[in-house]
């Protein structure tokens, strides 16, 4: 494959010598790849590092620059280029109780924040079992939460929420199709209101949000043999190419990639669904 044809895959250019790792935690995940040329815009807040130290380069706003570890916040536009640098990516859920510190690193900032690589060289060694798909579940699970915690003691402390979107979003985690107008009135408050309290509050539109939870649903079903179609009448999306459309901007490839068993590993604890193989032929239906 020449330069110029593997620059237009985001994925996958090496997956027959390195599998991607997709490791799904509690809260979030952490992914690992040897290859990643892709813009997306995220929903989870994300820190991204290399297990051997090498540089990566991210483009934000049309500025480029070449990092060895940088924590950028929901909904930035990104461009990465991480081509055989051992890239592992730690995308922090909406729902895990440091994300809405993420929110530090937008306006008046850059919506990033580019991180010293030597403070995480006691993680130097799970961090290879990641990428090298060795490292456990519950081992992950640590290594997520470690990393989160270190990561936002670079950041400024934040206010507590307003009580009323502390209830709103506990809510969304029991009824994530909740109608936003119901929630509002639930909570007390008009939807306009709320929805600016939110955003303030969680670094994150509430109907970024709840599409959010929607993609999150989807991702639990994809191993149940479901086609495309029923998943996403599911989730509550309106059809396979909402669902799709909605999946390539927030991760950069098409469902397909991530539940293809040949390019991506997955492992997650009981409770969070992992897809079974899914043969090739399945995906002309999908």
């Amino acid at each position: 494959m020449t330069a110029a044809a593997a620059a237009a895959h985001p994925f996958g250019v090496l997956s027959a010598h390195t599998k991607d790792q997709m490791y799904l935690v509690r809260r979030g995940h952490v992914f690992t790849s040897p290859w990643v040329v892709a813009e997306t815009t995220r929903f989870s807040a994300s820190i991204l590092l290399t297990a051997k130290r090498s540089p990566f380069e991210m483009s934000i706003n049309g500025c480029a620059d070449r990092y060895r570890a940088v924590a950028v916040k929901p909904l930035v536009k990104r461009h990465l280029r991480a081509e055989d640098v051992q890239l592992v990516s730690i995308g922090i859920s909406p729902s895990h109780r440091h994300y809405r510190q993420f929110r530090v690193l937008g306006c008046p900032g850059p919506g990033y924040l580019a991180l010293p690589r030597d403070a995480y060289t006691d993680f130097d060694i799970p961090l290879q079992a990641a990428y090298n798909g060795t490292l456990t579940i519950d081992a992950a699970q640590q290594l997520f939460e470690d990393i989160v915690d270190l990561t936002v003691a670079f950041f400024p402390r934040l206010k507590r929420a307003d009580p009323r979107i502390e209830r709103a979003l506990e809510m969304l985690q029991e009824k994530p199709h909740y109608p936003l107008t119901e929630l509002a009135d639930a909570v007390g408050l008009s939807y306009d209101r709320m929805s600016h309290l939110f955003a303030d509050a969680v670094g994150l539109p509430l109907r970024s949000y709840t599409l959010w939870q929607k993609l999150r649903v989807a991702s639990s079903l994809f191993h149940r043999g479901m086609t495309l179609t029923e998943i996403a009448v599911v989730a509550g999306f309106t059809d396979s190419a909402h669902l799709s459309n909605a999946w390539l901007k927030a991760y950069g490839a098409s469902p397909s990639y991530f539940i293809n068993s040949d390019c991506v590993e997955v492992r997650a604890f009981p409770g969070r669904a992992v897809r079974r193989p899914i043969p090739a032929q399945r995906f002309a239906e999908r």
